[in-house]
Parts: C-alpha cells; structure tokens; sequence
C-alpha cells in the first residue's frame, strides 16, 4: 500500500511515497463525487476504479454549478459548504464532516485526491444559469481566503493523501493570481506548519492557453508541473514541460472527456501513451456524466457538454476509455516506467519513421539511461526506426495493443542491440485503429 503523502523524487521528474516507491499517477476524474454521491455510492465508484489501476483522483472541496441540487453547491444531503450566504470563514461542519469521509475512503483504498480547494471557472460562461466556478465570490471575500485555506488544511490535516489544486480553468491573464491561489496556499503551508504535519503538495489548474505550466512554476509554490491540452499540443507540451529549465514532475491534468467534444477512443489513448512516452508521471482520464455523476433526466448542467446526455455516469464505469487505462497500468506498472527519458528532443533512439511533429499520427518514444527498457507509441501506420544500440543487450521486442492489453511478439525477436532495426506497422488493433505501443526489455 502506498505510504502518503507523495513526495517529489530525488531528480524532480515524478512522485514517490515516503518509503521511495515510484508512483504512477492514473487518474480519473471525479470532480462532483462530494457533492453529488452518498457515501455508499463513493465506495462503488472507487472499488471500481481501484480495480482497473486508477490510482488518484480529482475532486472538488466545493462546487458551484454541477449539482442538481438546490442550490447548486448543496451536497446530496442537503448540507452547504458555508453559512447560507456562502462567507469563506464561515464553514458548515456536517459538509466538511462529509467531505473528511470521503477522502479517507479513498486514503483507505491507496488513492490520491488531487483536492480542488476553490475552483474560479470560466467567467462569462454560465451554465444552467449558474457561473461555473467561485470567482465572484472569491474577489468580494479575498481577505478571507487566507483564513479559508487554512481552515480546509487543519480540518483535512489527517488526510495524508491529498494534493491541494489551486486554481481551475481560470486564465492567468483575467484573473488575479493573488486572489485565486496565493492567499489560499499562504493558508495552507501555515495550517500544515502550525501542525507540524509533512508538508502535502500542490499543483495549479490554469486554462491550456498557451503555456500555464510556465506561469505557475514562476509562483514557484507548485510542486508539479501539467498539462493541460487537446490534440497534438499535448506532445508538444509534455516536450516544453520535460524541457524546463525549473526541472519539477508533470502530468496531464487535463485533456479531452470521453463522450465530449466529439471525442473517440484513438483520441483518448493518444492523449494518455503520449504523456506516458514523453517523461510524463502521470495522466488523468476524464468521462462525461462521470466526472459530476449525473444521472439521466437529473437536470445536471454538465450534460451540456456531453455529446450524448442519454448516458448515467453507473452505467459508464467501464466504459472503453477507463478500460483503455486499465491496459496503459497493466504495462506501465510492471516496469520501471520512471527511468523513461523522452527522446523527442534528440532523436537518438527513435532515429527516424516517426512522423511530422504536428499531427496526429506522431510516434513519441523514450529509453531508460541503463538500456533496459524502450517504449515507442506509435499512433499510426508507421514503420519506426529504433538505434539499437541505446538497449543494453539482446532485447526482446513485442507490440503491445493498447485497446486490449495483448502482446504480439515481433518475428525474430530477440534482437542484438547493434545497429539501427525498422519495425514494421503490425496492421490494426484489436479495435480496428492503426495504433501500439512498441516495448523493448533488454
């Protein structure tokens, strides 16, 4: 079982708990479970996701639009965040009783809770009729919050698996950074050092336009880098990110849903292998009605975002996207994922066949500096050259299909490790797409 909480590893590129195991991030996200499951219900949705190797989760604190409640950031029982007139220092102990339940249900079961402490939103862009996020409220109340996020850290301080988020799809150009992250942070490294409790870290959630990541790590309070992006600025991201001269770990924090934005499964797995063979520590899944577990008919404003409202957010526990994160942790998992060292920069690995950067069907690959293991995603019809000799010795070469978590090994597998070898595009997947994970073990 994971030791919380999660530390930075020794050379800054992913998280470790606090005996130095690696940690793998598999996300999914569950922003409304707080607010809109009974306790009985959070233990169905985590015993599922547990047992398809997701191992974190994103939650909000408190929400303001995504409920079918009324009012809106009302949890399923009734109980508010706040006093009627939602004054930041004036917290409602049965909510924050519930929201404490929550988070060791998932502490219990070995997951993260990257904890949205106060998400701002989109201004101007109401849904429901209701301003998706806190930022009204949190610039009439900004000498509150300091109090707010210290208050949120003493009352969570036993919850050792937490991650503080700071921040949510605000643009770092409208908003004032000192309202929406600074004076909450301030709060909680002062709950955490008046309590002499292990610092938990934190990561900021800014709108993807254009390079967020380099906007907090000047804040210099963020732990851990991310991307948040669609499409093949993803790469292109997670490339900036590893690049940083401020080296920190970095994860997808977000990209597109499943079920939204006309999203298919190539979309979701490209997103997901990309971080993975780009130096990334982890990737967060997304599903709509999943991530504000809306039921049909209930009247949720997220259901506006879906490409089908039909669907009932039980009924899409597994779906093909949370399978195709299940087969990414069965591979990933079992190998020393961490050493990875993306070789999208230098092209000594993957040497050639790789594509155009800037489109879809861009190979990204990596190798561990002991020549051990190698990974290439190849998203395409593509035949990929590999240097050989990056691998340490005779090396076993399979493909590996991301749609159903199979090997097929390569004929005359295994290779010497001198010399370049082209490996030939295996045809489609068992879904019928043109994508796979090449896997090199020496």
């Amino acid at each position: 079982m994971t030791v919380f909480p999660l530390k930075v590893s020794p050379n800054s590129r992913y998280l470790v708990d606090q005996n130095g195991t690696p940690v793998p991030i598999f996300g999914d996200a569950a922003w409304e479970a707080i607010q809109n499951l009974t306790i009985t219900e959070v233990r169905t949705y985590l015993d599922d996701r547990v047992a398809k190797g997701f191992n974190a989760v994103i939650m909000e604190l408190i929400e303001h639009c995504f409920t079918p409640h009324t009012p809106r950031w009302a949890n399923k029982a009734g109980d508010l965040p706040f006093d009627s007139s939602n004054h930041f220092d004036q917290p409602n102990e049965a909510y924050w009783s519930y929201v404490d339940s929550v988070i060791s249900e998932a502490e219990s079961r070995g997951m993260v809770v990257f904890a949205s402490i106060a998400y701002p939103g989109f201004p101007g862009d109401p849904r429901g009729g209701q301003e998706q996020g806190w930022y009204t409220e949190m610039s009439a109340q900004s000498t509150k919050l300091r109090g707010y996020g210290r208050y949120v850290a003493t009352r969570l301080i036993n919850r050792k698996n937490i991650i503080w988020l700071i921040g949510g799809d605000w643009d770092e150009g409208s908003y004032d950074i000192n309202i929406v992250a600074r004076k909450i942070v301030s709060g909680i490294v002062a709950a955490e050092a008046d309590n002499k409790s292990i610092a938990r870290l934190l990561i900021g959630h800014v709108h993807s336009e254009p390079d967020p990541a380099a906007y907090l790590l000047g804040e210099m309070w963020a732990h851990i880098n991310f991307v948040y992006a669609n499409g093949v600025a993803i790469y292109q991201r997670a490339r900036t990110a590893w690049g940083k001269t401020h080296v920190a770990p970095f994860l997808c924090i977000e990209a597109y849903y499943e079920n939204e934005n006309s999203t298919n499964g190539q979309i979701l797995r490209r997103q997901c292998w990309w971080i993975w063979t780009q130096g990334g520590c982890g990737y967060v899944f997304g599903n709509d009605p999943m991530w504000f577990f809306g039921v049909q008919g209930d009247g949720n404003p997220g259901y506006t975002f879906a490409i089908s409202s039909s669907h009932t957010w039980s009924s899409d526990l597994s779906t093909n996207g949370a399978l195709y994160m299940q087969y990414a942790w069965s591979l990933l998992s079992a190998r020393a994922w961490y050493n990875i060292v993306p070789d999208d920069a230098t092209h000594s690995f993957l040497i050639s066949g790789y594509g155009t950067d800037g489109n879809t069907s861009y190979a990204t690959g990596g190798v561990t500096a002991d020549g051990s293991l190698g990974l290439v995603y190849v998203p395409a019809v593509l035949n990929v050259v590999v240097n050989m000799s990056k691998m340490r010795g005779a090396t076993t070469a399979r493909w590996y299909d991301p749609t159903n978590g199979t090997f097929t090994t390569i004929s005359g597998s295994p290779f010497s490790n001198a010399g370049n070898r082209t490996f030939s595009h295996p045809g489609n997947n068992n879904a019928g797409d043109g994508d796979w994970v090449l896997v090199l073990e020496a």
